[in-house]
């Protein structure tokens, strides 16, 4: 026996020697190739809808910028009635 009791633990048996492909690929910080087949297909299958998607996509940020303006007109609408009230009250008071 030759070398440390640390080489020898770090001899494997040839049949341990081999890893997986998946088990190598999640080690190496690589995708499983399932699943890069899987992204792919799913990008061809919506490739033809990315038009429509984009278009529905511009449609939803349009709507919120108009709910998001509403939102603020009613705000300012509500600042403007309780400032009449509170000038109709001050000119009944007033006129008392």
């Amino acid at each position: 026996m030759k070398g440390t009791g640390m080489e020898q633990k770090l001899k494997l048996p040839a049949q341990c020697a081999a890893i997986p492909q998946e088990e190598l690929e999640s080690i190496c910080g690589g995708a499983p190739a399932w699943f890069e087949n899987t992204v792919t297909a799913v990008k061809n299958t919506l490739r033809p809808a990315k038009p429509y998607l984009k278009a529905a996509w511009e449609v939803l940020m349009v709507t919120m910028a108009c709910i998001n303006e509403l939102y603020q007109a009613y705000g300012y609408g509500t600042i403007v009635i309780s400032s009449l009230k509170g000038i109709k009250k001050c000119l009944k008071e007033f006129g008392q």
